[in-house]
């Protein structure tokens, strides 16, 4: 309260009051009341209360001393061996037990802890506390326990342009006030005008005298402190006519010059140069640009002044010129806004989902990236099988670009066999054949493009969703199983998908992890992310696990000793299933671009599996119904592929419509969730629907 008024002395004077009853208050109730009652029953209950040894020993003798001195006859016999016995009880009692030490060394501590509390308000404290504690103990003998009080005002003396405002700032030393409050007299008038002031940033209180024409003297009163009388002349300046803004905006930003005429309020990126031109009615005795609490000085040119800026921060600016060497305002506070470069908008619109071809066709792909100030790059990234991402680096120009490139799947068969070239050259130099094949070889039924758009600014870059090609046979086979035979039902045909789906998902899911990873921003955040991460690799093994099982199965049915193709079949869920397990771990340890090659490896070879199996139901189908041996391979083959990825049925209530014995079926696990229901599963773009089928 003293550092709010300014320590007046009624306030110190009714403190230093206040403290000394308080000290008075405390000694009585700390020594004198103990003191009076320590005579009255001279400690009798107490020594029993705190030593009950002498098991009401020392009350007895009190009270038979009592009444032989008040029957004035012989003292009681027992007297004096009470006493004795009192005696040697007490030589055993400790002197400790007799007064605690914490009776001693609490109050000792909390005496030590105040008085150092009181030092150091008073020796390091904030300022006004210090100057506070001083003033109210010693203030009363001492003449220099407060520090210089004053109310500092700025501008102080000056001038205002004709019609101009005037603002105030007011700043308390010495003191921390909660109000001040302006004086004014105008000139012509006889009476002085106050008004309260507003607090402004920090400590500081402002106003404003809106449109002054007449000169006037002002101070400013705050808690009883009064600043010094200042005065303000009114001046006839130049009018300003206008205000011309030319932007030279940062290279990188692609933007050409622009002029806005006229001009005021700047926004724009940081790093740009914004000229700023004033023209007034009059020709200018100098002028200077007030930036940020910064000056620059304006070239003049009649009437004229140019000043060039550089857009920093926010904050604002204004010009001034000089009026008996002192700036006087021209113009009105002018703001200055800094616009953040947003990250780039990339989208791909054609074919907007995922598509299958075969391994002879033209895809194309139609990319549209904008950004609010200019693309710097745009690429097309792919990957075949898993192997490494290549670029195709697009044209850009400017802020918005609509690009098309188009993928030869023919040509990119090459580049399978390619991008191994230098293992095949090593193997070579120790074989006496080169194996020239493998370099020209093409894409086969099953295999797999991932691919992504990337569009870059200056500090940013944005990517699409992923997106899959699925290679698909140009005209399927329909032989016959070299068997023969087929026949009958089997099942699967609705299921045959239903794996790589599921593997699908799990490879967009940790994709969408990568993007936001970069956008998380506290713990919960993070914690979030693991999460994630932590279902998704929980997903992958599950998944992993139904692979290796219905290998396993397959085997177990010795199905892959009919048909070469079960054979391929049950290899490839093989090698998806070993594909899955690193990717499990990478997601376990929040390394998602490590886990997404292992993820498409795995997706390819399922989809490689699912490729043979449509092959294996239609030499299945055109067998004609039977019993030969092919035939029960396929649909033995067609039920367990049902059976295993069906997780919506009860596998003890489905019925078997086979021919023959099966081996015992094993208890159906938890059905494995949809990753599309996790915060990190697939975000549908604009204009593309979450589809598999072109």
């Amino acid at each position: 309260m003293g550092t709010r008024q300014a320590f007046p002395t009624e306030l110190m004077s009714g403190a230093r009051l206040f403290l000394a009853l308080s000290l008075g208050a405390i000694a009585l109730a700390l020594m004198v009341y103990p003191l009076r009652t320590l005579r009255r029953t001279r400690g009798i209950s107490d020594i029993e209360k705190r030593a009950p040894d002498f098991d009401g020993r020392i009350e007895t003798y009190d009270k038979l001393a009592v009444q032989s001195e008040e029957g004035a006859g012989k003292p009681s016999p027992f007297l004096g061996l009470l006493a004795e016995d009192a005696l040697n009880l007490a030589r055993r009692i400790p002197v400790s037990l007799k007064v605690p030490n914490w009776e001693i060394s609490a109050p000792a501590a909390l005496a030590v802890i105040a008085l150092g509390a009181l030092v150091w308000f008073a020796a390091v404290g904030p300022d006004n506390w210090r100057y506070g504690v001083r003033h109210l103990w010693a203030g009363w003998v001492l003449s220099d326990t407060l520090p210089p009080q004053r109310v500092v005002v700025n501008p102080g003396d000056g001038a205002v342009r004709l019609g101009g405002d005037l603002f105030i700032d007011a700043r308390a030393e010495g003191f921390d006030p909660a109000e001040a409050e302006v004086f004014a007299l105008f000139e012509g008038s006889e009476d002085w005008e106050s008004a309260p002031m507003l607090t402004g940033e920090g400590d500081d209180f402002e106003f404003t005298f809106f449109a002054v024409r007449e000169p006037l003297r002002y101070y400013v009163v705050s808690a009883g402190v009064h600043s010094p009388e200042y005065s303000i002349e009114v001046v006839a300046l130049p009018r300003v006519r206008n205000v011309k803004l030319t932007y030279h905006y940062p290279r990188w930003t692609q933007l050409e010059t622009d002029i806005t005429d006229p001009g005021g309020d700047i926004s724009a990126v940081a790093g740009t140069q914004v000229e700023v031109e004033v023209t007034t009615d009059q020709p200018l005795n100098g002028a200077e640009l007030m930036v940020n609490g910064e000056v620059l000085a304006m070239t003049t040119a009649g009437a004229v002044a140019t000043a060039t800026l550089e857009v920093e921060e926010d904050g604002e600016y204004f010009v001034s010129t000089f009026f008996n060497e002192d700036p006087v305002r021209l113009t009105d506070d002018y703001f200055i806004d800094v616009v953040p470069d947003n990250k780039p908008v990339v989208n791909v619109i054609r074919p907007g989902r995922d598509w299958k071809a075969s391994n002879i066709e033209e895809v194309s792909v139609r990319i549209e990236a904008t950004d609010d100030l200019g693309l710097d790059q745009l690429d097309l990234h792919y990957s075949i099988n898993g192997g490494e991402w290549s670029a195709i680096s697009l044209d850009v120009d400017g802020a918005y670009t609509l690009s098309e490139e188009v993928l030869y799947l023919e040509e990119l068969g090459k580049t399978v066999g390619a991008s191994n070239l230098l293992d095949l050259l090593m193997e070579n130099e120790q074989s006496a054949e080169p194996e020239t094949e493998a370099v020209v070889s093409s894409l086969e039924p099953g295999d797999l493009i991932s691919y992504y758009a990337e569009a870059r600014d200056r500090d940013t870059s944005e990517r699409t969703d992923l997106f899959f090609l699925e290679v698909q046979p140009f005209d399927r086979s329909y032989s016959q199983s070299m068997q023969g035979g087929g026949g009958g039902g089997g099942g699967g045909g609705q299921q045959q998908d239903e794996i790589s789906q599921r593997q699908k998902e799990i490879l967009l899911a940790t994709w969408n992890l990568i993007r936001e990873q970069g956008e998380q921003t506290g713990f919960q955040d993070e914690q979030q992310l693991a999460d994630n991460a932590q279902m998704l690799s929980e997903l992958q093994r599950t998944l992993a696990e139904q692979a290796r099982t219905l290998a396993n199965r397959t085997r177990a049915r010795q199905l892959t000793s009919v048909d070469e193709q079960i054979q391929t079949f049950v290899e490839s869920l093989e090698s998806a299933a070993e594909a899955m397990i690193p990717a499990a771990d990478r997601l376990v340890d929040l390394e998602f671009d490590q886990a997404v090659p292992s993820e498409q490896e795995a997706l390819q070879h399922l989809l490689k599996a699912e490729a043979v199996f449509t092959d294996i139901q239609v030499s299945f189908q055109q067998g004609g119904g039977g019993g030969g041996g092919g035939g029960f391979a396929g649909r033995d083959l067609a039920e367990l592929f049902e059976l295993e990825m069906d997780l919506e049925k009860n596998q003890y209530e489905t019925e078997s419509p086979a021919s023959f014995d099966r081996v015992p079926r094993r208890k159906l696990t938890k059905p494995l969730p949809s990753s599309r229901s996790l915060r990190a599963g697939r975000k549908a773009s604009p204009g593309r629907p979450i589809d598999n089928n072109p």
